[in-house]
C-alpha cells in the first residue's frame, strides 16, 4: 500500500491543454503552467515557454465545456462591468448572494452591485432595462413589471431583510419602506467606482458566459484567484469551467467601436453614409461571401476623423465591397495620419478583398477620406471589414 501511495505522488498532476495567442500574431499551443500578473508559462513539448502579460491577446483552455444558457436565468453586473448569469439571487443584510448557471455560489456586497435584472433571457426586457441604465439617474431604482413596461421607484435602499423577503428603501420624501423582493422585476443601485481605478489586466470569460472584469488573475494549485477592477475576490477551485482569459483590452480597437471625433459628409445629409458592423443594409458584411463581425461600411463621399492618441502601431483592414452590392462602386480611399498621407488606393465592385497594413506609429489623429472615382454620385461605397488598430 505504501509502494502504491508513492507511486501516486510521483505522477505529475494533469495540465490543462491551452492555446495563447500573442500581439506579434504567434501562438503557443501546450499545457498551461502557470498565470499570474507579469506572464502565462505555456510547455509546448519539453519547453516551457513564458510570455509577458502586456504581449498576451487572448488564452484559451481547449477543453472547456460549451457555453449554454438555461431558458430563464437572472443578471447581475458589478460596477466594474462584470457579468454573471444566475439561476437565484437572494439579498440578506448587506449581501448578495448569487447562485450561478454553473453551480459556482458567490456572496457580494451590496455595494459591489450596478444592477440585479429578473428574465433577463428576454431581449425585450433586456432592452428597454439597458435604455434604462443608460439615463444614469443618481438614486437607486426599486421596478416592478407594470403591464408592458418596467416601472421604477426612487430613493435609496437600505438593508435587505434576514429572511430574504424585502429590502429597505427610503423614498426621495423621505419616507422608509420594505419593498417586496419577490415582485421585483429590477434593481439599479447607485453604486460607481470611485477613486484611482485599476486599471483592466484581462477579462475571464466561463462556460456560463460570465464575463469577469480583472485587475489580476492568478493561478495558484489548480485555484484560478481572481481579483476584480472593483475589489471583490473571486475564486474558481478548478479551471475546468473556465473558457478563456481575454488579455486584448485596449491592445486592439476595433474602429466600430469608437466614436469619430469629426465626421464630414458632402453629400445628401440626410442618408446613412456608414454602418457599424454592417453593410449598408443593416445585414451582415459579406466580402466574397466571407462574413466578418467587425467592420465599417462607408458611402461616399464621407470624411471621418478618429482620436487615436499616439498610442497604436498599426492599422488593419480587409477592403472590399460588399457581395450584395449591384451598383457600378468604384471609390477612391485615402488614409491620413495627422494630416499626413499614409496610403491611397482605389476599390471596384468586382475587385478582390485586399488586406493592408498601415503604420500608424505615433499618430494621434487618423483619417479615412472616401470620394467617388466616376460616374454618378449614388452607391458608391466600400467595406473596411476587421478595421482596428493594435498595439
Amino acid at each position: 500500500m505504501h509502494r502504491a501511495l508513492l507511486v501516486l505522488l510521483l505522477v505529475p498532476s494533469i495540465l490543462p491543454a491551452a492555446d495563447l495567442s500573442t500581439l506579434k500574431g504567434t501562438k503557443h499551443t501546450g499545457e498551461l503552467v502557470s498565470v499570474d500578473e507579469n506572464a502565462v508559462v505555456i510547455r509546448a513539448g519539453s519547453n516551457d515557454v513564458s510570455t509577458p502579460v502586456p504581449e498576451i491577446l487572448q488564452l484559451v483552455l481547449r477543453d472547456a465545456p460549451a457555453a449554454k444558457l438555461p431558458e430563464k436565468y437572472v443578471d447581475v453586473e458589478l460596477i466594474d462591468g462584470t457579468l454573471f448569469h444566475c439561476a437565484a439571487v437572494a439579498l440578506k443584510g448587506k449581501k448578495v448572494e448569487l447562485a450561478l448557471t454553473t453551480g459556482m455560489r458567490l456572496s457580494i456586497d451590496m455595494t459591489s452591485i450596478a444592477y440585479i435584472l429578473n428574465d433577463a433571457q428576454d431581449e425585450a426586457t433586456r432592452k428597454e432595462f439597458g435604455n434604462i441604465v443608460a439615463e444614469r439617474i443618481r438614486s437607486d431604482r426599486y421596478f416592478v413589471r407594470n403591464a408592458s413596461r418596467l416601472d421604477g421607484l426612487e430613493g435609496t435602499f437600505g438593508d435587505a431583510a434576514d429572511d430574504g423577503k424585502s429590502i429597505g428603501f427610503t423614498q426621495k420624501d423621505g419616507e422608509k419602506r420594505n419593498l417586496p423582493l419577490d415582485r421585483l422585476a429590477a434593481l439599479l443601485f447607485n453604486n460607481r467606482l470611485e477613486g484611482n481605478i485599476p486599471p483592466t489586466v484581462c477579462k475571464v470569460i466561463d462556460a456560463g458566459k460570465n464575463t469577469i472584469v480583472a485587475q489580476k488573475a492568478v493561478l495558484k494549485g489548480k485555484t484560478l484567484s481572481i481579483l476584480t477592477v472593483g475589489g471583490v475576490t473571486i475564486d474558481y477551485p478548478t479551471l475546468e469551467p473556465v473558457v478563456a482569459l481575454d488579455y486584448s483590452k485596449d491592445k486592439i480597437v476595433y474602429f466600430s467601436d469608437l466614436k469619430p471625433g469629426s465626421e464630414v459628409k458632402t453629400f445628401d445629409e440626410l442618408a446613412v453614409v456608414y454602418t457599424k458592423d454592417l453593410n449598408l443594409d443593416n445585414q451582415p458584411i459579406l466580402l466574397e461571401g466571407v462574413p466578418y463581425s467587425k467592420g465599417l461600411t462607408l458611402h461616399a463621399p464621407l470624411t471621418l476623423t478618429y482620436d487615436i492618441n499616439g498610442e497604436y502601431k498599426e492599422f488593419k483592414a480587409v477592403l472590399g465591397v460588399d457581395s450584395s452590392v449591384q451598383t457600378p462602386s468604384h471609390v477612391r480611399l485615402i488614409f491620413e495620419g495627422d494630416g499626413r498621407k499614409i496610403f491611397e488606393t482605389e476599390v471596384k465592385v468586382k475587385d478582390a478583398p485586399k488586406p493592408i497594413t498601415l503604420d500608424v506609429k505615433k499618430v494621434r489623429q487618423f483619417t479615412i477620406r472616401l470620394a467617388q472615382a466616376e460616374g454618378l454620385p449614388y452607391g458608391h461605397q466600400v467595406t473596411l471589414a476587421e478595421a482596428k488598430v493594435t498595439k
